[in-house]
């Protein structure tokens, strides 16, 4: 009689959960009447038997509360508590022995070997009177002997680099793939073999988040077309998640930076080349009636100069800091760098990649030294009157929002308030075409868009409020980690926070999630970030 009430109990919960409605809209279930069956008997199932495998455990009594606020009044006993605590500890087990065994495949790969064989080489070569350059001879012991040390480093500075150049399916695949599993296992190297268990608010914040992307995913009215959005945030999840799984040393962080600052060299070579060759701007990149002189919008290997500028404000913090934080001869390599970055910038005539490179910049300065900051501004200021009709013409227009693209961006965030109305709870899904199929019926006077130009406003539609409560959760986690974190001198970590804060800027006016290799370098810096500033916080 008491599994008859019980089994009553738990159909009545499932009934009311809208397992069956998910499943459902997925295609998988044909009539409400087999969704319920299989839904009641298989979650129901499921639950106990995983409850069943988890029995042993000695924490679970301590959370059977939490398993009877999951399903009241059915799952006794903390059933569903057990269930899930089980799966944690699973997965947290799998992947320690993953991260063993590739640390283990990683130091007895041919490429670690070469490695330690190449800086043991260089060493003695620059320590032999015969040695040539002893410049090129010490570069070659340093990289030989930091891809010895630092292989996560060196994977997610890879990563980076290559990305101006890259398709945006191999990036993906090397973010899902190989970044995670080599920067798993020097995190359990670093500390003693363990990985490091997520547990801070930020942790838990980013967790939020992820599950609103799984059901907006589920709920969004696009049905089947949101499986490549879904895939693509499974490698933002991997990389955010290896990346602040990370203990970063100094030579770590110096080697990320440098690897994503040569890769932004390498696409300012391009985007120079653009402006010299004269390269024609689109009508719809700039309004010709209000910057008639503005003839070229560098966007280098991108598809759009905001995107461009979106990657510059990324790379231009840290190029500065290793600039500033290294000695005269870093500085003197890194400055035509530094100019080349800055030049590119202003060439893409995105306002609000100005605003975040100038947030970036002025977090370096500030953590060097506070009165760098001023001086700063008062050069800018100086400079200023010395600059193109176009850019500066550019720059006021962002106060007196006389140009087309503000207007049209207010008529669009309109249009988006109204999808957000009817679609708060869920959102319609991740990723381009639940926004192009569902925005024509919010649009208005005609006005077609490929995203809300709003940060922001992108995640509220894509993944309704839970989405961006989470995520203004895990910006505040961030924002607090970050200035108790950051001690002065500290650059790099500087430059890391300073770019995102600098996004956050530019999501004002635009959705700075619109291209997958933004979303990536954004999901990486925030994890690095929150790494080195977890490692550097006082105690």
């Amino acid at each position: 009689m008491a599994d008859r009430d019980r089994s009553s109990t738990t159909e009545d919960w499932l009934e009311t959960s809208g397992a069956w409605n998910a499943l459902r809209r997925l295609g998988l279930l044909a009539s409400d009447s087999a969704a319920v069956a299989l839904a009641r008997s298989a979650c129901y199932a499921g639950i106990r038997l995983i409850a069943a495998a988890a029995s042993g455990s000695s924490i679970l009594s301590a959370v059977s509360s939490f398993g009877r606020a999951l399903a009241p009044g059915s799952l006794d006993d903390g059933v569903a508590a057990r269930a899930v605590l089980f799966l944690l500890h699973s997965g947290r087990r799998a992947l320690s022995s993953l991260a063993r065994w590739s640390a283990a495949c990683w130091n007895a790969s041919l490429a670690a070997v070469a490695a330690r064989r190449c800086s043991a080489r260089f060493r003695r070569l620059g320590s032999s009177p015969a040695a040539g350059s002893s410049a090129t001879v010490g570069l070659l012991t340093r990289l030989a002997g930091a891809a010895a040390r630092e292989p996560a480093a060196f994977a997610l500075g890879g990563f980076l680099g290559i990305l101006p150049f890259a398709p945006t399916l191999v990036v993906a695949a090397f973010a899902a793939v190989l970044a995670p599993v080599m920067l798993s296992a020097a995190s359990m190297r670093a500390q003693g073999g363990h990985l490091r268990v997520p547990r801070g608010a930020s942790d838990i914040a980013a967790a939020f988040l992820g599950v609103s992307v799984v059901v907006a995913a589920v709920a969004s009215p696009s049905g089947s077309s949101v499986i490549p959005a879904l895939v693509l945030w499974a490698g933002y999840a991997a990389i955010f998640s290896a990346s602040s799984s990370l203990e970063p040393s100094d030579r770590a962080l110096r080697i990320v930076a440098g690897a994503l600052a040569a890769g932004a060299v390498l696409a300012c070579v391009v985007g120079l080349f653009q402006y010299i060759r004269g390269t024609e701007t689109p009508g719809s990149w700039i309004d010709a009636t209000v910057f008639e002189s503005v003839k070229t919008r560098v966007y280098s290997t991108f598809d759009n100069p905001n995107v461009f500028a979106e990657y510059l404000s990324f790379a231009l913090p840290l190029a500065l800091a290793l600039a500033l934080g290294g000695g005269r001869a870093s500085f003197l390599l890194l400055l035509p760098c530094i100019l080349a970055m800055s030049a590119c910038l202003l060439l893409t005539y995105s306002r609000g990649g100005w605003a975040a490179g100038a947030v970036g910049v002025a977090a370096v300065l500030a953590a060097k030294d506070r009165r760098l900051t001023a001086l700063a501004l008062v050069a800018v200021l100086l400079v200023a009157p010395a600059l193109p009709q176009s850019i500066r013409s550019r720059a006021v227009t962002a106060i007196t929002l006389a140009d087309s693209s503000a207007r049209y961006r207010l008529t669009i965030w309109k249009s988006a308030l109204r999808m957000a109305a009817d679609y708060w709870p869920s959102g319609i899904g991740p990723g381009p075409t639940p926004f192009s199929q569902v925005y024509p019926a919010y649009e208005i006077a005609g006005t077609p868009a490929a995203h809300t130009h709003n940060l922001y406003l992108q995640v509220l539609v894509e993944m309704g409020l839970p989405g961006l409560l989470s995520f203004l959760w895990l910006l505040g986690c961030f924002a607090s980690e970050t200035l108790r974190g950051i001690r002065p001198g500290s650059l790099v970590p500087a430059g890391l926070a300073g770019a995102i804060f600098g996004q956050m800027v530019h999501g004002w006016i635009d959705n700075i999630w619109y291209s997958p290799k933004i979303v990536f370098i954004f999901w990486a810096t925030l994890g690095l970030a929150l790494a080195a500033c977890r490692k550097r916080r006082p105690t």
